[in-house]
């Protein structure tokens, strides 16, 4: 299901777009720039965090907050993600997807081991880094 287009796109939902992207829905996995692309014409779904320090270095957009361990689905589509964190940066999350009984992840940047702020994917995933 996952496919390239400006980006790794899931179904229809476009992950960390190269550039502005075509598709309406969009997940940012954290605030760095060359993984932030804006586009009026999109809905934008990341965590609190990320979504504070993109408006702050890059603007408004259309933006849908997703927390930590919450499962969202959109409008249209067959399969639901959530989101845990990947210990990279504040509000840096991996996504979980889930469509017809299989699963698939997604980690942009992500550091396994705890540091001075952050926690690793490692340790809070229990052990395991999705």
């Amino acid at each position: 299901m996952f496919r390239e287009d400006n980006g790794l796109v899931f179904g229809s939902l476009c992950i960390d777009p190269h550039r502005s992207p075509r598709q309406k829905n969009v997940f940012l996995s954290h605030a760095h720039s060359d993984h932030v692309k804006l586009s009026k014409k999109s809905i934008f779904f990341a965590t609190p965090p990320t979504i504070d320090l993109v408006k702050e270095r890059f603007g408004m957009a259309d933006f849908c907050k997703v927390d930590f361990g919450e499962k969202k689905s959109i409008s249209g589509e067959d399969f639901e993600f959530e989101l845990f964190p990947n210990g990279h940066i504040l509000g840096s999350a991996q996504a979980k997807f889930s469509s017809g009984g299989k699963e698939h992840v997604f980690t942009s940047d992500f550091r396994l081991q705890d540091s001075l702020l952050f926690k690793g994917a490692f340790s809070q995933a229990g052990g395991y880094c999705f």
